[in-house]
């Protein structure tokens, strides 16, 4: 008899081979785990010791670098050149046939048991009926006596409306913030038109400034120019007419 005992664990402290090169060797040399696993009690996976023994052969195999294409090919060569473990044989048809006829206490006895399951079945078929029926009306309380179904759809219809509300609202972030960066670009022109208001508002100052002063210094010309010919008809009168021959040219200098 074929004795599983062997856990990933136990091949782990024995071979040094970690559980995912044990798993990949066994989907690369399906024989090994087919014929020589088990699953123990707990649901782990369990070998026996010749899976124990080729195992620690392969891990020689790993350290000397061998490539794991080799070492799956020499394992699969290894599980043939070695028996595979009897197996209790299984009976076959002709068996069943040649098998003796039941005699009629027994078939009494199977229709006896065959009744008493097909009952048994019926009562377990009825306790899961009413707790069926005990679900139902559990969940018709938690729904207000609404339909599940309806219930149902009723959520989807609530999840439809928030995706709309948070699409809504993204959008409407978006649209602020481009108003805001618009905002922004327009304050941005108005203080520009500032700016350069205030500097035509300073240059026309500077321009009104300057014609006043040339209107200031033309008229104090003028002044001067009345003053000279003022003085130059008196010197004229005093001097004698000869001198006034003088006057235009120098009118026209002043």
């Amino acid at each position: 008899m074929t004795v599983f005992k062997h856990s990933y664990a136990d091949l782990r402290g024995s071979t040094g081979l970690d559980p995912d090169f044990i798993r990949r060797l066994m989907r690369g040399v399906p024989e090994l785990k087919t014929t020589h696993t088990a699953k123990g009690e707990r649901g782990e996976l369990l070998v026996d010791e010749q899976a124990s023994a080729i195992l620690r052969q392969a891990a020689q195999m790993r350290a000397k670098k061998i490539p794991f294409k080799q070492i799956t090919e020499r394992v699969a060569g290894s599980l043939i050149d070695q028996p595979s473990p009897t197996e209790p044989k299984k009976p076959t048809v002709s068996d069943s046939i040649k098998s003796p006829t039941p005699s009629a206490p027994e078939l009494e006895l199977a229709k006896a048991w065959l009744a008493e399951m097909q009952q048994a079945h019926q009562q377990a078929l009825k306790a899961q009926q009413v707790s069926i029926a005990h679900l139902t009306q559990q969940l018709l309380l938690v729904t207000e006596g609404k339909d599940p179904a309806e219930v149902q759809r009723e959520r989807e219809r609530q999840q439809t409306r928030l995706v709309q509300l948070e699409r809504a609202q993204a959008e409407a972030q978006r649209l602020v913030q481009e108003h805001a960066t618009q905002l922004a670009q327009e304050q941005a022109q108005v203080t520009q038109l500032k700016a350069n208001l205030e500097k035509v508002r300073c240059e026309a100052a500077n321009l009104i400034k300057d014609f006043q002063t040339q209107k200031l210094a033309a008229r104090e010309r003028a002044v001067q120019r009345m003053r000279l010919l003022d003085q130059l008809d008196q010197l004229s009168w005093v001097q004698g007419g000869r001198k006034r021959d003088l006057l235009p040219p120098i009118r026209e200098l002043a």
